[in-house]
């Protein structure tokens, strides 16, 4: 009997059940990574600036609600803002490369567990080369599955969504602010993902 038991045990521990859910990947293409920058303005006004183009990679366990590895990139030249002052600060000390792809990353460094929908997603935020440690809050908006169609039959993709924000000093990434400014050093990256 206990010569059972242990095989029965070592069965359950070694062979995987369908009912064990498993991280999965899930990826965010371009249109799908909507990015902002908001910055103070001498203490009157919100600068509000996007990144027109994005990509995310993640993976995401349902069942235990963690979501890990996430990877993004924002492209420097989809850069847009309606203050040509704040753009100017913005790359000042650094012009664009002209034979590169400069870009905004994260690189997440441990797993974030969303605990009633809110969890803290930790890694490195790296921007022209520099590297900083960066907490985003975050949310889990929706995890369910879409369809593009109307058809009945049409099961869809799981679809995860998710918003994260973090407060960030542009001068620890040379993006300003320079001598006189008007603009806070401080100012808020915010990322809405949606990932299939």
């Amino acid at each position: 009997m206990k010569i059972l038991s242990a095989l029965l045990f070592l069965l359950t521990v070694l062979i995987p059940t369908s009912s064990r859910a498993e991280a999965k990947v899930f990826n965010a293409p371009t249109g799908q990574v909507s990015a902002m920058i908001i910055c103070q303005e001498s203490s009157f006004a919100r600068t509000y600036s996007l990144f027109t183009d994005g990509i995310a990679r993640m993976f995401y366990d349902d069942a235990t609600k963690t979501l890990d590895s996430l990877k993004f990139a924002l492209l420097m030249r989809s850069f847009v803002t309606s203050s040509p002052a704040f753009y100017q600060e913005w790359f000042e000390r650094k012009p664009l490369a002209a034979d590169k792809e400069d870009e905004v990353a994260f690189i997440q460094s441990e797993p974030a567990k969303f605990i009633d929908g809110k969890g803290t997603v930790k890694g490195q935020l790296i921007i022209r080369g520099i590297r900083k440690d960066v907490s985003f809050e975050a949310t889990l908006n929706k995890f369910a599955r879409t369809s593009k169609t109307r058809d009945v039959f049409d099961d869809g993709a799981m679809t995860l969504g998710f918003s994260i924000h973090a407060t960030i000093k542009r001068s620890d990434f040379s993006l300003g602010p320079g001598e006189g400014s008007s603009f806070n050093d401080e100012a808020i990256l915010m990322l809405d993902i949606i990932a299939k």
